[in-house]
């Protein structure tokens, strides 16, 4: 599933409802592996609360 999220991120940054509906899982699922990606570094976020963005790190976009 992280490895899908990361490879979504990639292709389009989005929030976890978009991610959740085009990966087509639930969004408590989209919203649980988000927050270990997040906890790792992994994934980063841009906005407020609803609408917040999420996009691959710096970090990973070089290292892939």
């Amino acid at each position: 599933m992280r490895a899908r999220l990361i490879q979504a991120l990639r292709l389009k940054p989005s929030n976890i409802n978009q991610l959740a509906k085009s990966l087509g899982v639930e969004y408590r699922t989209v919203q649980h592996h988000i927050e270990v990606l997040k906890k790792n570094s992994l994934v980063s976020s841009f906005g407020e609360r609803y609408g917040l963005t999420w996009f691959i790190s710096p970090w990973l976009e070089a290292h892939i």
